[in-house]
């Protein structure tokens, strides 16, 4: 079942990634129904992959304060911001499972 929900993830990220993308260069904003409902579905699929959910709570809180420190210090505006939170939800449990010290991987 983890295979399965990080290939989701997976997809949903380049999902996200690519329509961002794409509304950003055509209209200038990135859209927050897309980021909302794909941020809903990754948390329910974290959820799902609960042996992890302690990883997946503080991976949430170091790339919220990231991107509100970005977001402060004008070095992005707040799409990418919110843009920021949803990809790290969506950054596969795998990545944290193998090594504990890669949950610091949503700063770099």
């Amino acid at each position: 079942m983890t295979m399965v929900i990080n290939v989701v993830l997976i997809i949903l990220f380049c999902y996200i990634a690519l329509i961002s993308y794409y509304s950003d260069k055509k209209n200038g904003i990135i859209p927050n129904k897309n980021l909302l409902v794909i941020g809903i579905i990754a948390v329910i699929l974290k959820i799902l992959d609960y042996k992890n959910i302690d990883i997946m709570i503080i991976q949430l809180v170091i790339s919220c304060i990231c991107s509100l420190l970005f977001y402060l210090l004008h070095i992005w505006a707040g799409g990418d911001s919110k843009l920021f939170i949803v990809e790290a939800i969506l950054t596969p449990n795998i990545l944290y499972v193998q090594d504990r010290m890669a949950i610091f991987q949503v700063i770099v």
